[in-house]
C-alpha cells in the first residue's frame, strides 16, 4: 500500500533501491534538512483518501520513480535509472509471472511537488471460486464482486460455491483489483477464468492461454467487472450454448 504519489493500494513489491544521487553529487545542507518530509507527506496523504494503512515506497532525488501493474491490479515499483536497467528487470519479472506483459502505470519525476489522486484510486476487489478437483465439479464459477477487501471477496465467493455444494472443497481461481474476470471455455468443454485489468487484456489473456494449451477451440464467455458490486453465478454449459 502507498506510494510516493499517495495512489492507493497494492504497493509494496519490486525494487528495493528506490533512487540515488549521480555519481560525484553531494547531498547538501537543504536536502538532508528535508529527507523524510516527502515521505511523512506522502503516507499522510494516502491516509486521508485511503483511511489509513498506507505504506510507501521510499524516498528519491534527482530521478524518476516508475509505477508497474500486474494483471491483479497490484503495484511494483522501479527507480528509473539512466540506462533503465532496473525498470527493465522488475518489468520482466514481473511479466514472467502472467500471460501478458506488465503494464508501465505512470513514471513519478522527483522535481513535481504533488501527485495527489483522490477516492478513485482506491481498490475494488472480485474473485471468483470453483469446486476443487473433478469430482462433484458442478461447472459454475461462483463470484463476488465489488469489495474494498480482497479477502473479504474471496471468502464471499468460496462460501458461496460452499453453499452450493455441500460436502465438496471450493477454491479461489480468480482474483482482481479494479480489473475484470474472463471466463472462457476451451476444448469444448473445459472451463477457465482469467483476470486483466481492462476488458481488452482480459480477451487477449484468455486467448493467449488458449495458444499456450494448443486448443482447438477458444470460446469466450461472460466478464465480470471486479467493481460491480454482486455475487454472481456463472454456468459454462449454459453460456457455450447460449442458454
Amino acid at each position: 500500500m502507498g506510494a510516493p504519489a499517495s495512489l492507493g493500494q497494492g504497493f509494496g513489491k519490486g525494487a528495493e533501491k528506490h533512487g540515488e544521487p549521480e555519481p560525484g553529487d553531494e547531498l547538501d545542507f537543504e536536502t538532508q534538512r528535508q529527507a523524510g518530509v516527502a515521505e511523512r507527506e506522502a503516507r499522510a496523504a494516502c491516509n486521508a483518501v485511503m483511511g489509513g494503512g498506507c505504506t510507501t515506497t521510499g524516498e528519491w532525488w534527482n530521478s524518476s520513480m516508475v509505477i508497474i501493474r500486474d494483471r491483479v491490479g497490484y503495484f511494483y515499483n522501479a527507480w528509473l535509472d539512466k540506462d533503465r536497467s532496473e525498470r527493465d528487470k522488475v518489468l520482466a519479472d514481473c511479466s514472467a509471472q502472467q500471460l501478458l506483459p506488465c503494464e508501465i502505470y505512470m513514471t513519478f519525476n522527483s522535481s513535481r511537488r504533488q501527485y495527489r489522486p483522490g477516492a478513485e484510486a482506491r481498490k475494488i476487489y472480485g474473485a471468483g471460486a470453483w469446486v476443487h478437483g473433478n469430482e462433484g465439479y458442478d461447472g459454475k464459477l461462483y463470484l463476488a464482486t465489488g469489495y474494498r477487501d480482497s479477502k473479504v471477496a474471496v471468502d464471499t465467493a468460496v462460501k458461496a460455491c460452499s453453499d452450493a455444494n455441500p460436502g465438496r472443497t471450493c477454491e479461489m481461481v480468480a482474483l482482481s483489483g479494479n480489473g475484470i474476470i474472463q471466463t472462457f471455455r476451451y476444448n469444448g468443454n473445459f472451463d477457465n477464468a482469467t483476470v486483466e485489468m481492462t476488458p481488452r487484456r482480459a480477451k487477449e489473456a484468455a486467448k493467449h492461454l488458449c495458444a499456450q494449451l494448443k486448443a482447438s477451440s477458444c470460446v469466450l464467455q461472460a466478464a465480470f467487472d471486479s467493481r460491480t458490486p454482486g455475487v454472481f453465478v456463472h454456468e459454462f454449459a449454459a453460456a457455450s450454448t447460449g442458454k
